[in-house]
């Protein structure tokens, strides 16, 4: 009744989510002293297994406490990625392809780089954050809220620029 005054007023259901990348390191925890450090061009490297090891120089440098530590073996990144046709996948994928344009898979169901033998696939959140979860060394994507819920260790990003973690805030709202 309130609309009929509007007629060309069209309403477009709409849900916002900020995506954040999980990890199952041991000795890194959600409210922990040590949390990882990822750069954009580094969570693509990853996901296109060019990155293969956590003790990769490449996480090496972004996360020198962690390497300090110990905590950045030479073991195998295990990758999660969703199975099923997911938001979540396509909003992930997409950024994956801002932050490099070499990046080609994108949508909501994609073929991901999987030569390594360590990708695995989960379906819908949940399932992934458990996966994930049961998995040491491995890592994989959520919505922030699943994350948060969940208590889930999750992935810092540098400031491309400063080389600074950014805030959550304003990752969430860029």
């Amino acid at each position: 009744a309130e609309m009929a005054g509007t007629p060309d007023l069209r309403q477009l259901p709409m849900y916002v989510v900020g995506v954040s990348v999980i990890v199952n390191l041991p000795g890194v925890a959600a409210e922990g002293p040590v949390q990882l450090n990822l750069t954009r061009e580094l969570l693509v490297d990853i996901f296109a297994e060019r990155v293969k090891v956590w003790s990769d120089p490449e996480l090496v440098a972004v996360n020198p406490g962690l390497a300090a530590l110990g905590l950045l073996p030479n073991v195998s990144i295990t990758r999660f990625v969703r199975g099923d046709s997911s938001g979540t996948t396509s909003i992930f994928t997409t950024a994956l392809k801002a932050f490099n344009s070499s990046w080609t898979a994108v949508g909501t169901l994609v073929a991901w780089p999987s030569s390594s033998g360590l990708l695995r696939a989960a379906n819908q959140s949940y399932g992934m954050a458990m996966s994930v979860m049961a998995t040491p060394y491995s890592l994989g994507y959520v919505g922030y809220d699943v994350s948060l819920l969940l208590g889930l260790a999750t992935a810092q990003f540098l400031d491309p620029t400063t080389g600074a973690v950014q805030a959550l805030t304003q990752d969430a709202l860029s």
